[in-house]
């Protein structure tokens, strides 16, 4: 109806095609072109997708690569049984047998982690035996010894984290393992930069962690804990740059750059950090007559160039005079800071530029996107800071394919919603396939198997968290609220016994001997456990800066005499590409204006 088509109906159509009429026909010619298919990472796809592979080369040569105890993206569509479907009907089945990625001890530790029947509570989804890399890897050592490859932090139970029922309420929870998280960079980072942690020949570097999380809230949290540590902390999300604190801002400066005979509106713009004053700074410049005149002139200005040369240009030009990167370099998250005021400020720039936006259209674009009205896609998610001397946070699925050699996991043992049916239950018929039931009796009977399935989800994502892990891998277990349903309670505490595994395990309130004891199976070559310590961390020691020789640099190149002003959007989203990049036959856009029209 609106000539849109997404994924979703272009999957659709390639199977209507193949089951309808001239479909084998069209199987046929595409087996003739391509003589045979491999598809990766299938346990992310879905049962249409298998049946349009099956349909296509089912009688051909296809390799069906992925790895079950991976299937983590269930939230996009993905269906692990369609997966474990294929396997079973799969004429030869290939197993990888070795792990060239983590340390052997961390790969045995892991494994004992693992080792109960039905790890993973589907019976289709083991957990095969592999084997270290037979090439030597670089080693984690501590003062020349190496360490526990894995660690569980075991938090017991005080009078200060505990709430009704006596478990630890997950508000303590999320509020001091960042702290925990903190101190245990600081010092791997201070034992790094005195030359006593190595990963091989080479020092410990923040660059070498990653703190592994389910919630952008809980990311948050750890780069916060990270910050007043003094440790610099990069996050990768998801989150909307129209989320941020300098949206609002931005927002403020748009108005006041916009409307600049409006007094109020530069009064509130002169008031954010970007400018630089304090109360009593900016106190004195309303006071001072000439003073208040000659930034109400700059604002003219600075609105005449928008007007004249587009908005960017306008932009930059306000960046670089009232030195707002200088101003807000001065705070502790200064780099995030200046990274969305720049990224905002290209996300505006392409907004005025494809929808020839004036200073009021532009006004009201970004203020329904602050207010969640509006569209927005993967231009408008948060930009990284630079990360190659941070620590990375990230999501447990964000993580999925990357690789460190140091990982802490801080929230595994904190439980998920339960699963309760009150909007509808989804969950895989004997057959595997899909069921969404609304109907009342059906959710009671099939409520354990949809609670089953969630929970086998929840351990593959465990699972990923701690293989990505080259050298060690850290994560907390103790008294949380509900922790036998998540996976460390699943494995530590008993695995799958009944019809109702996951309710089962909910209804259990261990003790702290009894979670304690639980990690007797754990323990043993390469794995160890410790209390972590809650008090604020010290501070990261500044590292000293190594001398440099300077020398001129020789310019070898040559220079290209059509250099015009972009940014950083434009480029990503190919909007002024001057040459193909892989589709060769199709010829490149052309730029959308001269270099004249953006210059400030």
């Amino acid at each position: 109806r609106n000539d849109v088509l997404f994924f979703s109906d272009l999957l659709v159509r390639v199977h209507r095609g193949l089951t309808g009429p001239g479909g084998e026909a069209l199987a046929a010619a595409l087996r003739e072109r391509y003589a045979a298919a491999l598809i990766d990472e299938f346990q992310d796809t879905d049962p249409l997708q298998y049946e349009i592979f099956s349909r296509v080369f089912g009688g051909g040569t296809l390799y069906l690569i992925g790895d079950p105890k991976q299937a983590i993206y269930g939230f996009r569509g993905a269906d692990v049984f369609a997966y474990l479907r294929a396997a079973r009907e799969a004429e030869n089945r290939h197993t990888l047998g070795f792990n060239w990625r983590s340390e052997p001890e961390l790969l045995e530790a892991v494994g004992r982690v693992f080792a109960v029947d039905r790890p993973f509570l589907l019976p289709d989804i083991g957990f095969p035996e592999v084997r270290p890399s037979p090439r030597e890897k670089p080693r984690l050592t501590l003062d020349g010894r190496a360490e526990p490859a894995l660690r569980v932090w075991f938090v017991p139970r005080t009078e200060e984290r505990t709430g009704r029922g006596g478990v630890i309420n997950k508000g303590w929870a999320e509020e001091h393992l960042p702290r925990a998280v903190a101190a245990e960079v600081v010092r791997l980072l201070d034992l790094g930069r005195s030359g006593r942690a190595k990963i091989g020949d080479r020092d410990l570097g923040a660059g070498d962690l990653a703190i592994l999380v389910r919630s952008n809230r809980q990311a948050e949290a750890v780069q916060e804990a990270l910050r007043r540590a003094g440790v610099p902390g990069v996050l990768y999300t998801t989150r909307s740059l129209f989320e941020t604190r300098e949206a609002a801002e931005v927002l403020t400066v748009v108005r006041a750059l916009a409307e600049p005979g409006n007094e109020g509106l530069v009064r509130a713009a002169l008031a954010l950090d970007w400018f630089g004053f304090d109360a009593a700074g900016l106190h004195r410049v309303l006071e001072d007559e000439a003073a208040w005149a000659g930034w109400l002139e700059r604002f003219r200005e600075w609105h005449g160039l928008w007007r004249d040369r587009g908005f960017l240009a306008a932009y930059r030009d306000l960046l670089d005079r009232a030195r707002v990167r200088e101003h807000l370099l001065r705070f502790a998250d200064g780099e995030r800071r200046v990274t969305n005021v720049v990224h905002l400020g290209e996300v505006l720039d392409a907004a005025a530029r494809e929808g020839g936006a004036g200073p009021a259209g532009l006004v009201r674009w970004l203020e329904d996107r602050l207010g969640g009205r509006g569209t927005s896609d993967e231009a408008h998610e948060l930009r990284l800071e630079s990360d190659e001397r941070a620590v990375k946070i990230l999501t447990v699925h964000r993580s999925k394919g990357l690789e460190f050699p140091v990982v802490l996991v801080p929230f595994a043992s904190l439980a998920t919603p339960d699963i309760d049916g009150e909007r509808g239950l989804p969950y895989h018929a004997d057959d595997g396939a899909m069921v969404l039931t609304f109907d009342p009796a059906e959710i009671e009977a099939n409520l354990p198997r949809a609670r089953a399935e969630g929970l086998s989800e929840e351990l593959r994502l465990f699972y990923v968290a701690l293989t990505r892990a080259k050298n060690r891998v850290v994560f907390a277990w103790g008294g949380f609220r509900d922790v036998g349903r998540t996976p460390p309670g699943y494995l530590l505490l008993g695995g799958a016994e009944g019809d109702d595994p996951v309710g089962r395990l909910a209804e259990r309130k261990p003790d702290d001997a009894e979670l304690r004891a639980a990690l007797g199976r754990v323990e043993g070559p390469g794995a160890a456990v410790e209390e972590p310590g809650f008090a604020d961390p010290p501070r990261l020691r500044p590292e000293a800066a190594a001398p440099e020789e300077l020398r001129a640099l020789e310019f070898g190149g040559t220079i290209r005499a059509d250099w015009r002003v972009t940014s950083f959007t434009a480029l990503a989203s190919g909007a002024e590409a001057e040459e193909a990049d892989y589709d060769w036959a199709e010829p490149a856009e052309e730029p959308e204006g001269e270099a004249e029209e953006f210059l400030g």
